[in-house]
Parts: C-alpha cells; structure tokens; sequence
C-alpha cells in the first residue's frame, strides 16, 4: 500500500511536467492569451525600451565634472609647495620675496650660499633685501653653521623672540659658529610715545640704522635643549622718518620723553640664551619654553647701560587630531636698569602689530617692560590652509609694581593661513580693539 502510494505520486509529477514542457508560446497556464493581453505585453516592452532609451541619451549627454579654480589653485599649491611659491634657486643663489619689518612692504630679497667652502666645513652665506618703501637689510655669515631653511632671509626683523625657535629635527644635532655682519636702514619706524597711555594723536616716524659686528655660538645638546649665544658691537644711529604728511619724531619728543633721541652711542652687547622644548607624538601636547639674558653697555659715555632678561613660553595642544589645534603664548620681556641709566627708546620692546596686540596699530605701545599673552584656535580647514579665531592681551609699563595682569590690552580676531608641511608660510590676520579694526598681512607663523 505504501509502495503503491509512491509509484502514483511519481506518475502524477511526470505527467504534470510533461504538460508544462508541450504548453505551445505564447499560451498561459490557465488557458490561450487573448488579443488584449498580448497588446499589452507588447505595450510595456515598448515603454520599457524607450525608457532605457533616454537613460542612455541622458548619460551621453552628461559633461564630466570639473573642478573649481579655488580647488585648482589648492591643488597647485600643495604639489608645488608653499616655500617654493615665494623663494626659488638657482644654483647658489636663492631669490623671493617677504617682510623684514612689519611696516616694511612688499620686500625682494637675495641669498648666496657657499657650503664646505675648500672641501672644509667653512660655510659662507650672505643676503641683501630692498623693500618699496626703502627698507634695507643685509647680512653675511662665515663660519660653521647649519644650512637654514629658504624662508629664513625673508622674515620679519622683529620676531618678538628670544632667538627663532627651530622647530625642526636636525640630525646630526652639530654645534655652529659662526661670524654675523649686520646692516639695517628702517626709514618709517612708528613713535606713539613711551608708556601704556601713549596716545595715537602722537603718531611719529623715525629713520633707524644699525651696524652689527657679532660672534655667534650654540650647541643643540638634544632635540629638546640647546645653548646658544651671541657677542658684539653695534653702532646704531636714529634720524628724521621720511613720510611727508607724518611728523618726525624729532618734532613733538625730545631726549627726556624719547631716551636716545638726540645721540646715540655705540653699545657692546652680549646675549646668552637656552631654549627647552617637548615634541614627541602630533597627538599629545607640546610645548616650547626659551630663555634669555643681555647685557648692554653704552661704550661712548656710559649713559645707557642695562640688563635684559626675557622669557618666551609656548605651548600647542592637538584637540583630537592634529587639524585641531589649542595654541597659547606668554611672552615677558624685564629691563634691570641702575639709576641714572637709561634704555634708548629705540631698544625698548613694543605691542602692537601683526605679532602682538594685533587690534592696535604696528609698534603702538613702548616701553622697558613688557607682559604679552595670547591664545589662538587652529582649524585646518582643508589640506594646506589653516582658519584661526585669537585673543591677545598685554600691557607694557615701567615700574616694577606694575608687573602684574592688571590694566591690559585687549585684541580679538580671526585670520586665514596657508600652510606647507611643516609651517604656516603666509598669514592673514584681522583683529579688533577699542581703537579699530587692522588686517595684516605676514609671513611665518604668529607664535
């Protein structure tokens, strides 16, 4: 019985499949297609052709993506690189352009380079720049010394700092010394007055010249801690600015507002200076810290004679990666002088400018002693430009009583940057005080 059950049901499904097999085209299971159905098929066939029809004649006629010229620049640049967009070499020249001074313009420059001079570790490097405006540097180095870096004959000649921080890894770590011949001619320097209360209505210029003999010294011991030092002479010489519609500073000062206005000595200077500085893992903090004493000594007369102690602290954050980035500063400059001495004005460290208190106008506020800080948000928007939103304060002042976060500037702002692999090269800065708004432009980092 149960054999029988299985030989009917294999019947049943042979039997089934052989009528699938010989249903002619063109007829349903249920029964032969009728004229109407067949028509409709027919229909959808066609409206599905035509469909694919224009899907092919819409892709035929799609143009291929182009990218913006903003990208095309990007991208331009970031092959290129930064550093090569404002120097380039040929041979043992170097040739670009940058800024020695803040108020200095638009300043062409030349370098020439002589390494192992005789197949000896003799390096010999001189550099001239001439800005539109008439400001002039130039600048010899014989000796041993590390080979620096093409931006460096471009940068501002007031850096606010103790010596330039290297923040790259050299190796072999080599000592250097080396011999420095300096000449400066800044005809349009700005004298608002001495003190925190100097007023923008005593806007001035003065022309400032110096001639600088000196030996230089250091030795990186690691990659974070150094000696470096530097001893010589300086003749230095103050005149008459050259802005027709601007008095000179001669006009409304004299020697007892501006030390050193009406003669000026020559000085031997002696400055001695370390720096420490931690950098390991782009993901953890860093943070840099230089050191400084000099002495200087008015050779003529003996009437302007200090010592200067400064100290400058940077510290860098990552918040997250390093596109994130928490910067801060603080920046001490002490001037230690023995009754009746004097610090020429023209010595004195100012605020104000593309570096510092960049709310105010360039060397606005002057005096011996100075307290800076400053903090700065770094967004690396996109590969090769940085945004950044900053805060400055500070104050200078003279008296020892007053070295404290009381009475302070104020600056706030935001700026764009464009950034090689290893630094910011050109910066734009926009900052807000209670006397204006400024936009500056510069090379090289802020801090």
């Amino acid at each position: 019985m149960f054999t029988t059950g299985i030989v009917l049901r294999k019947s049943l499904s042979s039997c089934l499949f052989c009528l699938i097999l010989t249903v002619p085209q063109g007829t349903a299971l249920g029964g032969p297609v009728s004229q109407e159905d067949s028509a409709q098929l027919s229909s959808e066939d066609s409206r599905a052709e035509e469909l694919r029809s224009r899907r092919r004649q819409r892709l035929a006629n799609v143009k291929r993506s182009q990218s913006s010229k903003v990208v095309d620049v990007l991208a331009t640049v970031e092959n290129v690189g930064f550093d090569q967009l404002v120097t380039f070499q040929v041979r043992h020249w170097r040739f670009g352009f940058g800024k020695i001074s803040p108020v200095s313009s638009f300043t062409p420059a030349v370098q020439y380079e002589r390494p192992r001079l005789g197949k000896t570790d003799l390096h010999l490097l001189a550099s001239a720049a001439y800005s539109l405006k008439g400001y002039q540097v130039y600048d010899a180095r014989f000796g041993k010394f590390n080979q620096p870096v093409p931006y460096e004959f471009l940068s501002d000649g007031y850096l606010g700092a103790p010596f330039a921080f290297d923040r790259r890894t050299q190796a072999p770590l080599e000592g250097y010394l080396y011999a420095d011949l300096r000449y400066r001619n800044f005809p349009e320097e700005d004298f608002y007055g001495l003190g925190p209360d100097s007023s923008e209505d005593n806007r001035t210029d003065y022309r400032y010249e110096e001639a600088a003999f000196d030996a230089v010294a250091g030795y990186p011991f690691t990659r974070w801690f150094g000696i470096k030092g530097r001893a010589g002479y300086l003749l230095t010489n103050v005149g008459p600015g050259t802005i027709d519609d601007r008095p000179s500073t001669q006009d409304l000062f004299d020697d007892s507002t501006a030390p050193g206005l009406e003669r000026q000595p020559d000085f031997f200077h002696l400055d001695a200076g370390l720096y420490l500085a931690y950098e390991d893992d782009p993901n953890l903090p860093a943070g840099i810290l230089g050191l400084q004493f000099s002495r200087f000594d008015d050779i003529d007369d003996r009437r302007f004679e200090f010592n200067r102690f400064t100290l400058d602290a940077r510290g860098y954050l990552p918040l997250g990666s390093r596109q994130r980035t928490l910067a801060g500063r603080f920046y001490l400059s002490r001037d230690y002088v023995d009754d009746p001495m004097q610090v020429p004005f023209y010595f004195m460290k100012t605020l104000g400018g593309h570096d510092t208190l960049r709310g105010y106008k360039n060397f606005r506020f002057r005096d011996s002693n100075l307290i800076y800080l400053s903090g700065e948000y770094r967004w690396e928007a996109t590969t090769g430009v940085e945004l950044a939103t900053f805060y400055d304060t500070g104050k200078v002042f003279s008296q020892d009583t007053d070295l404290s976060f009381d009475h302070l500037r104020h600056s706030l702002g935001f700026g764009i940057r464009a950034k090689s692999m290893r630094r910011t090269v050109l910066r734009i800065d926009l900052g807000r005080s209670e006397e204006g708004t400024f936009v500056y432009f510069a090379f090289g980092p802020s801090f």
